[in-house]
């Protein structure tokens, strides 16, 4: 897979990043992941990509715009042909700053949540148009070069703002069959965590091999179906740690876990502090 940086910016604060990439080959990424504080705009110039975004698989192709709030897992995939072309933006809220008439619309988080805008070629000249020139100013650091980025960005995200009847629905068929099914299976499991959902039982209930079930849900969403089961107890159980006052060891049993132990293994394995540490930080920060 060759692969051509052909521009990159990080701020010196991290609340701002810019590239634009070219791929000549198939590429998956390594692994889902989610931004903790920063926002993300993908652009697609050329090409045809799968994007997974929470428990959604997406036929994304070459004008489509891809938008996703901060802690949302997403992951992009190749769709057999190779070569891709895509800019991208992630941008924390530091970066953009709330208008300041208050009756202004937030623009952030992306009030109709994290998707899919499919642009027609008007729509699509005028991200193109913002993106580029977001870059001619990281490029040219000519002065106020960060606030000008600042000001174009605003008006790229006013535009999505504006667009909401340009979302593919998430209730809409996928235009392939193995991307409904992967759909369909993370659907599953992310409101049936709490069962003993195994890699057989899944097989059985979606009539597919355990062995390709297995290879295609890593594929088009970056994890494994245990990993993917674990992420999904996971999320719920910081939401409960945070937002009740339940003790660990029932939060344990809500999400699925029969151990407390196991529990507090495999969160502080995923999280890096135990579920008593995540509490009181989250109570810290709230206070």
């Amino acid at each position: 897979m060759q692969e051509q940086r052909v521009f990159q910016y990080d701020n010196a604060s991290r609340t701002f990043h810019f590239s634009y990439l070219i791929r000549k080959g198939l590429y998956d990424q390594k692994k889902s992941h989610l931004h903790e504080h920063s926002y993300e705009i993908y652009y697609l110039l050329s090409g045809k990509r799968n994007y997974f975004i929470q428990d959604r698989v997406y036929a994304v192709q070459k004008g489509d715009l891809i938008i996703i709030n901060k802690k949302e897992l997403h992951h992009t995939a190749d769709r057999g042909e190779p070569g891709h072309e895509r800019l991208l933006i992630n941008a924390a809220e530091p970066f953009v700053r709330p208008a300041i008439d208050p009756g202004a619309p937030a623009l952030l988080p992306f009030h109709r949540g994290s998707g899919v805008l499919r642009l027609n070629l008007e729509e699509q000249s005028a991200v193109e148009t913002l993106m580029l020139r977001i870059m001619d100013e990281l490029k040219g650091k000519q002065a106020g070069y960060e606030l000008y980025a600042e000001a174009l960005l605003t008006e790229l995200l006013l535009l999505i703002y504006r667009w909401e009847e340009r979302y593919v629905s998430q209730d809409a068929p996928s235009q392939d069959n193995l991307q409904e099914k992967i759909t369909q299976v993370a659907r599953y499991i992310s409101t049936h965590y709490k069962e003993d959902i195994t890699l057989e039982k899944l097989s059985d209930h979606f009539f597919i091999s355990p062995y390709y079930l297995c290879r295609i849900f890593k594929k088009l969403t970056g994890l494994s179906v245990v990993e993917y089961v674990q992420l999904a107890r996971m999320r719920e159980a910081k939401r409960l740690l945070e937002e009740t006052n339940e003790k660990i060891i029932d939060i344990a049993e809500m999400v699925g876990y029969a151990s407390v132990g196991h529990f507090n293994r495999v969160f502080k394995k995923t999280a890096f502090i135990t579920p008593l540490q995540f509490r009181k930080r989250m109570r810290k920060q709230a206070r």
